[in-house]
């Protein structure tokens, strides 16, 4: 049996190099990957930057020490011309980290992990885009299967916000959420390679509206986006009166596109 894995999370709110990461904290790129295998070669390259409001796995404790200065230079200091024309280290700007609130830094339960796991049973909450065929093959586990233990018919689907029990058997319960982690962080990345949010708009659910209408047919955005500007509203559950923070999307220029690429 694999040791446990323990870090803890922390949730970039604005779009973050893996560099910028690495100057806050003490981790090899190994570790790094390991923590978080849904994270792809462009950003661990740097070529790409980790989307605004992805959750980022780090070791315990490796928070690097502030470096304590001995004395403090009253001249300033020169560097050669040339020295800094040839130097490849880009400014780096103050990152979405050293602003979250402390209670962001602490180690925080994922919303996509499995719930009150006993016996090598548990549960979890669908989520916008996931289906029970999905949840299926994550657990390499017969569809069939998966719609015996819940009580559901063979055409039947999960609704959005149904529990769901699932079993482990061919697989660790640590797998399955890396899996299901990394279905999601795709989606995000792919989605912020072309789009981005350009500002926030007020608007208040009105009669007979509800997610799909708002997100399909008023505004076009992605219900999962919607989710993450609202995070303390049931979108499942719109009703009447019920008040919206709507990301008005902005398409990226080509140009912009192929670099995060």
């Amino acid at each position: 049996i694999r040791p446990a894995l323990t870090f803890e999370a922390i949730t970039v709110t604005t779009n973050t190099y893996f560099k910028e990461i690495n100057q806050k904290y003490n981790f090899t790129l190994e570790n790094f990957k390991k923590l978080n295998p849904g994270l792809r070669s462009p950003v661990l390259l740097n070529q790409r930057p980790i989307p605004r409001g992805t959750t980022v796995r780090l070791p315990l404790n490796s928070k690097r020490a502030p470096v304590l200065v001995a004395s403090l230079e009253k001249h300033p200091i020169s560097f050669p011309k040339q020295a800094l024309e040839s130097s490849k280290i880009p400014q780096i700007k103050v990152i979405a980290i050293k602003k979250l609130p402390l209670t962001e830094l602490q180690p925080v339960k994922s919303e996509l992990s499995v719930e009150s796991v006993a016996d090598g049973k548990g549960w979890i909450k669908m989520e916008i885009n996931e289906t029970i065929n999905q949840v299926a093959d994550w657990l390499n586990t017969p569809l069939e299967d998966l719609r015996s233990w819940n009580g559901l018919g063979a055409d039947e689907q999960a609704r959005l916000g149904q529990k769901l029990l699932i079993k482990f058997g061919k697989l660790s319960q640590a797998e399955f959420e890396t899996r299901r982690e990394d279905y999601h962080r795709k989606i995000r990345e792919d989605f912020f390679a072309r789009y981005e949010v350009a500002q926030l708009s007020d608007y208040e659910v009105k009669h007979g509206e509800n997610l799909w209408s708002i997100c399909y047919q008023k505004f076009e955005i992605p219900p999962w986006l919607l989710q993450e500007y609202n995070s303390k509203v049931s979108i499942a559950n719109l009703t009447s009166g019920i008040k919206l923070k709507i990301p008005v999307l902005r398409e990226k220029t080509d140009e912009l596109v192929s670099a995060v690429q």
